[in-house]
């Protein structure tokens, strides 16, 4: 046998050995385990529970993708809405757009309807109107003049000056003027008795400016309410709260004094208002300004002071409401009214269980003054006032 056979037969000899002795160590140091049958159960059921999660997080996140569609459905429904509004908008501006010169146009127009009428276009009217009577009553004068007789032409003059007359009526009612005039008189009847209100019933009525006046004048009722008129004038004139003398309690025309009849002038009482407190006499505005209770005596025994006093808180009127007064009385004797009118009106609110009992008219002067206030039964005229006094109850 060759010598290399031999060695080929060694060397497989010696693998076989060593592969065997390996084997053998494995065996010894490791063992051979075969798994048991609670072993295989437990495995399964892991996998069982590994299973059953996987299923409930596929159908969860089938869920979810369910939601998120019908999400997404509401979405785009919305959006839909938006695009809609969105456009129903830019149409609605676009017309909106095209339309403001026309509404631009309107409102100039109501502007100029509204500032057509002013104090000076009243006063002019007024102006024309009085002209126009004056030239009739000049007219009518000459033809009753039996020294003069005019004749036809006379006749035919005066039959236009009527239609002269019925023409400046009508005026005053053009594109709405009366309207206008009966709201600028309802705004001054309102801002007027807001400021008598005010004054007449301040906070606090131990250090309010305040003019005491006596009730009792020595005339007829007529003359008294107008002389209370006058003191509440001048109270408002000079910034102070009118209180009569005792509250009025001492009056010839009632036993239980002017607040049986009439309702009071201001809330604070004599006693409230000036107490033990001497009032100072008065003399003028500028004399008086440091003191705090000023007595008014009657107008006529003021003499010149009287005459300045009555100048400047009666004849004219208040500087603040005089560019709101749309009208001037139309004769002059009654401007002194129609100036106090508001005074009047304030003083001259009956009890409710006298209201019935004055039967007083709503409107002014026969002249055709305007009202003194809305809604209440009072009149301008004093003689009114005199016949409805003795139809009432005396105290």
């Amino acid at each position: 046998m060759r010598p290399e056979g031999r060695f080929s037969i060694r060397l497989l000899v010696s693998t076989a050995i060593a592969l065997w002795v390996f084997v053998l160590f494995y065996i010894a140091s490791f063992g051979i385990t075969v798994p048991s049958r609670d072993v295989a159960q437990s495995d399964l059921a892991h996998r069982n529970s590994v299973h059953e999660a996987l299923v409930e997080k596929l159908e969860q996140t089938i869920a979810d993708i369910d939601k998120l569609r019908e999400q997404n459905a509401e979405l785009r429904k919305l959006a839909d809405q938006q695009k809609s509004l969105i456009w129903r908008t830019q149409s609605e501006l676009k017309q909106r757009k095209d339309a403001a010169p026309d509404v631009v146009k309107l409102v100039e127009t109501g502007d100029q309807k509204e500032n057509l009428y002013t104090k000076d276009h009243e006063v002019m009217r007024r102006q024309l109107d009085d002209g126009i009577r004056e030239l009739y009553f000049y007219l009518l004068d000459q033809s009753e003049n039996k020294e003069i007789n005019l004749g036809k032409v006379g006749k035919h003059a005066l039959d236009q000056m009527f239609s002269l007359l019925a023409t400046s009526l009508n005026f005053s009612y053009v594109d709405g003027s009366q309207e206008w005039r009966e709201r600028s008189l309802a705004k001054l009847t309102n801002k007027i008795q807001g400021a008598i209100e005010r004054k007449q019933n301040p906070t606090d009525c131990s250090k309010a400016k305040v003019l005491t006046c006596n009730l009792n004048k020595g005339c007829g009722f007529g003359c008294q309410l107008h002389h209370v008129a006058y003191c509440f004038v001048v109270a408002f004139g000079t910034n102070r709260t009118l209180i009569l003398q005792e509250d009025g309690k001492e009056w010839r025309y009632s036993d239980k004094g002017w607040s049986s009849v009439f309702q009071p002038v201001t809330k604070c009482s004599y006693r409230e208002a000036v107490g033990g407190e001497r009032a100072a006499q008065w003399e003028s505005e500028e004399s008086n300004s440091k003191d705090r209770v000023v007595f008014l005596p009657i107008v006529d025994g003021l003499g010149g002071g009287g005459r300045i006093c009555r100048s400047r808180f009666l004849g004219n009127s208040p500087t603040r409401c005089s560019s709101s007064m749309p009208t001037r009385p139309s004769s002059s004797f009654l401007s002194l009214s129609g100036t106090l009118c508001e005074v009047r009106t304030t003083l001259r609110r009956p009890l409710l269980n006298h209201q019935r009992r004055f039967h007083l008219k709503k409107s002014g002067g026969r002249w055709g003054s305007a009202k003194c206030a809305e809604g209440e039964a009072l009149s301008c005229r004093r003689g009114t006032w005199i016949e409805a006094w003795r139809r009432g109850p005396r105290g």
